[in-house]
């Protein structure tokens, strides 16, 4: 058997689970939990944080988002490294974020996660999103829909 995932956009851990569908009459069914360290080679060695906001990398992570708001934003910049997934096992889904309260939302996203390659994307501290972008990414979280 050969397992494959899609790595585009993603760098960092990553959890993924694949089921395993067999004739076994006792357990049909098994689920594995794979864990992998992404390092992608086609960025310059080094790149995190507020780095995405440089010139070079904003085309990718911050230009496909300029002026848009709610889920358009999420899916422009955001779901490169968070699934639009609602199940519970995919650890960087949305549905791992509507978890969250809306005040940690508002913190994550305007100044970063610490320990973490996301960075702050407030405008007030280097990114380049606006408090009613914020805003509406946190709606759009926590929206049940």
């Amino acid at each position: 058997m050969i397992v494959s995932i899609d790595t585009s956009g993603k760098m960092g851990r990553i959890l993924k689970s694949v089921t395993i569908y067999s004739n076994d009459p006792v357990s049909p069914t098994k689920i594995v939990r794979l864990t992998a360290e992404i390092i992608d080679t086609n960025h310059p060695s080094g790149i995190v944080g507020k780095k995405i906001f440089d010139k070079s990398c904003a085309r990718c992570h911050v230009d496909r988002g300029e002026g848009n708001y709610g889920k358009a934003l999420f899916i422009a910049d955001c779901s490169m490294c968070h699934s639009l997934t609602t199940q519970r096992k995919s650890a960087s889904s949305i549905w791992q974020l509507r978890i969250l309260t809306e005040d940690m939302l508002r913190s994550r996203i305007s100044n970063g996660y610490p320990g973490f390659i996301m960075p702050g994307f407030y405008k007030a501290v280097g990114g380049p999103l606006d408090d009613k972008q914020i805003e509406s990414l946190i709606r759009f979280i926590k929206a049940k829909d």
